[in-house]
């Protein structure tokens, strides 16, 4: 019975670039939650979310640095390494040595591996930043972008609401004119204030 194989569908270097989104939308995430606090307001109000989207977004301008990182694995595979194996005398697409393999006057070595004519990388071959990278790295930070605000906004949200049913518990069982706690991490240094009768605000 032949054994059967699937195709793995993700790439490690697709795998690494998800990963970096996710480190930028964790930065986004921070930046969001940070402006959303500062701001003082309690509960979805428009005008607040788009100033912290736009805090958030120009944010992400110091890490322009960062423009080659998703590269890392494809830049590794497809150029770094072909030419460290072939200065090494190996094949550049599997690595087999082919340092003392017979060959035929004026004919090209031929991997008996892969089947890959053996030829020195050109210069083109070498690596560099360039349209596609920054592309594809603005893609990424426009994922991050957008998925780091929206799950912002959704922490806070979360955080406002447990926090209108703590103090309309509190308030239930022991009769008090308001109650107060810090709003949750990132926000640690912002306040949550209720002041009866239904009045929420927060502060910063």
């Amino acid at each position: 019975m032949p054994t059967l194989r699937f195709p793995v569908p993700f790439s490690f270097a697709f795998i690494f670039r998800a990963l970096v989104m996710l480190l930028l939308a964790a930065h986004v995430f921070y930046m969001y939650c940070t402006a959303r606090g500062m701001a003082e307001s309690f509960g979805f109000r428009p005008g607040t979310t788009i100033v912290a989207c736009l805090f958030a977004l120009v944010m992400l301008i110091p890490l322009v640095w960062a423009v080659a990182i998703p590269e890392i694995p494809e830049a590794f595979t497809l150029h770094i390494l072909p030419r460290r194996r072939w200065k090494q005398g190996r094949c550049r697409r599997c690595g087999y040595d082919l340092r003392g393999i017979a060959q035929a006057p004026d004919a090209p070595i031929v991997c008996p591996e892969c089947g890959l004519e053996a030829s020195e990388p050109e210069a083109a071959d070498m690596w560099q930043v360039g349209a596609r990278t920054i592309r594809r790295f603005m893609l990424i930070n426009a994922l991050a972008w957008v998925i780091g605000c929206a799950a912002g906004e959704t922490w806070m949200q979360i955080d406002e609401h447990r926090f209108r049913d703590e103090a309309q518990h509190i308030i239930a069982t022991s009769p008090r004119a308001s109650y107060s706690r810090a709003r949750h991490w990132p926000n640690s240094s912002a306040t949550l204030l209720y002041q009866h009768p239904a009045h929420f605000s927060s502060t910063d």
